[in-house]
């Protein structure tokens, strides 16, 4: 699956826009205190604590709709699964501590969801390591916890070149 430069720059201004706007409050939900760790370190984005112990999570923002899926079949098809990529081994050198996930997928709509869990429970489910199952069957299947759900102010309309931009417009229009 090809993504072209534009295509790119949506996905990392959403992936930003997510860890550096969203995550921060949705996470202090769950740890305090809670640390940004910036772009550079490997696997995770924030340190936090919860019940007493250290923990390494991983932000995922996504569109949530899958492009390519969505054309096969005609209609719009939630993004499968988000890839919980870098080096875990690395991390837990670093800074020693479980390993917990943040997704949330972002409709052109203006709202979220941001469900959690840790990869300790993706294991226990039968899960590949490598990403998040967030297909509607595999939310409702393995149980996430979802905590909450939200309106954002992320700039579709600074996107203009990408299949998003032309959902986000087509809803626009319709809302009217």
């Amino acid at each position: 699956m090809f993504k072209d430069e534009f295509e790119v720059a949506f996905s990392q201004a959403l992936g930003r826009y997510v860890e550096t706007r969203l995550a921060p409050a949705l996470l202090r939900r769950l740890y305090d205190p809670l640390e940004y760790l910036g772009a550079t370190f490997p696997w995770a984005d924030y340190y936090g604590y919860r019940y007493g112990q250290g923990w390494l999570i991983s932000v995922k923002g996504r569109f949530v709709w899958d492009r390519h899926e969505s054309a096969r079949r005609g209609c719009l098809v939630r993004n499968p699964r988000y890839k919980l990529d870098g080096d875990r081994g690395q991390a837990v050198m670093l800074r020693p501590g479980k390993l917990a996930w943040l997704t949330v997928p972002m409709n052109f709509d203006g709202t979220y969801e941001a469900f959690h869990g840790t990869v300790e429970e993706l294991s226990r489910l039968g899960v590949k390591e490598s990403g998040v199952p967030m297909s509607d069957a595999a939310i409702a299947r393995n149980g996430y916890t979802l905590i909450c759900r939200g309106a954002h102010s992320f700039p579709f309309h600074e996107h203009p070149h990408v299949w998003a931009y032309d959902l986000f417009r087509e809803w626009r229009a319709g809302a009217r």
